[in-house]
C-alpha cells in the first residue's frame, strides 16, 4: 500500500538536484510496482521530520511485519568502490 507518493515541487535548474529527484522518483516507482498492492506493507515517500529547529527528509520508508526499512536514493554517475 502506498501511504504517501513521491511528488517533487523543485522548480530550479541545478542538474545535481534534478538528478537526485529523478533517482527518488525512480525508486518510488519501483517500490510502488513491487509493494504497492500488498496490504501488509506500507511505503511512504519523501517524509519530512521536524523537531525544534532541526529538519530531516527521508526519501522512502517501507513498513512491514518484519520491520522498517529506510531507503536513501542517490544518483551516481561515477564508479563506486566498496572496501
Amino acid at each position: 500500500m502506498i501511504g504517501k507518493s513521491y511528488k517533487s515541487t523543485y522548480k530550479g535548474t541545478d542538474k545535481r538536484i534534478i538528478a537526485g529527484i529523478a533517482a527518488e522518483e525512480k525508486m518510488g516507482f519501483f517500490l510502488k510496482r513491487e509493494l504497492g498492492l500488498d496490504p501488509r506493507c506500507w511505503v511512504l515517500n519523501n517524509i519530512r521530520l521536524k523537531k525544534d529547529n532541526q529538519t530531516c527528509q527521508l526519501d522512502h520508508i517501507v513498513i512491514y511485519a518484519g520491520g522498517i526499512v529506510i531507503i536513501e536514493s542517490k544518483s551516481v554517475s561515477e564508479e563506486i568502490k566498496v572496501n
